[in-house]
């Protein structure tokens, strides 16, 4: 965005650079990143009572009531609150990332990277 000034043109048209750019990705990190887990452990459960079914002869009604009874509202609600907070943390760690960096149209290859990297150690900590 530094490269061809758009925060200037924003600034300049009394847009918020804060709101316009920075709000949209953070808030689409937070609620998606929630639903991508909902979503993988949904396929966690399907992806365990195939294999129970296909190599361990366990009945689906079978391997969804082992199931229900060993997984707890604690485990779901506080694995969706977690998803949460990381993509939070991710959102911040990349936007910072991003904002120290002094960006040229030669520059721009590999800053992805370098900005997930830091995302992911600062979530590992």
């Amino acid at each position: 965005m530094k490269v061809t000034q758009e925060i200037d043109a924003l600034t300049t048209m009394g847009i918020s650079p804060l709101e316009f750019l920075v709000l949209p990705r953070v808030t689409a990190l937070f609620l998606m990143i929630p639903l991508l887990c909902v979503f993988a452990d949904c396929l966690g459960i399907l992806g365990g009572a195939f294999v129970a079914w296909s190599m361990l002869n366990i009945s689906l009604p079978t391997y969804l009531r082992e199931t229900k009874a060993a997984i707890t509202l604690t485990m779901i609600f506080g694995g969706i609150f977690k998803a949460a907070v990381y993509g939070v943390i991710i959102a911040v760690a990349v936007l910072v990332c991003t904002s120290t960096i002094t960006i040229s149209p030669t520059t721009l290859r590999g800053i992805g990277g370098r900005c997930l990297l830091t995302s992911f150690v600062v979530i590992g900590r």
